[in-house]
């Protein structure tokens, strides 16, 4: 028998690729091809008696084991683009108190109605809530992401 490792690489995977592994009932050996793993698609995580993450699968490969430790991060994906804030200050004011509910310290940039970027002091509040102060009164936007 050939060694795993002497077969070239495949990164090309389409439905009815296969490969073979154990089924978890009964470890018998049998084959699984990637349509059939690919409809496995959420997952139900519980932390001792107080927490419980349900995880939905996107694309990749893999599995969660039981009893194992794992580091998850939050992110967006390309095809979502980055969760974009606009707020209209429409009454001129030197200072601007916007609830965007981003959940996070976004980045800010600012324009008046001529479409010329301000720069003023960004005071974040907390993550869903900054106040932006200008030495001047305007009407403009403020763009958060």
């Amino acid at each position: 028998m050939a060694r795993i490792s002497s077969y070239p690489i495949d990164i090309d995977v389409t439905d009815n690729d296969a490969w073979i592994g154990s089924e978890a009932s009964n470890r018998s050996t049998k084959q699984f091809t990637a349509a059939s793993v690919a409809t496995i698609d959420s997952y139900t995580v519980k932390a001792g008696n107080f927490n419980t993450l349900n995880l939905t699968n996107k694309f990749g490969s893999g599995t969660l084991v039981e009893n194992e430790f794992y580091d998850f991060a939050v992110f967006t994906l390309a095809t979502q683009g980055t969760p974009t804030f606009i707020f209209t200050q429409g009454v001129a004011a030197t200072t601007w108190d916007i609830t965007h509910n981003l959940g996070k310290f976004p980045s800010v940039s600012v324009i008046n109605n001529n479409n010329i970027v301000i720069n003023g002091e960004v005071t974040y509040i907390d993550n869903n809530n900054i106040q932006l102060n200008f030495s001047a009164g305007f009407s403009g936007k403020a763009y958060l992401n």
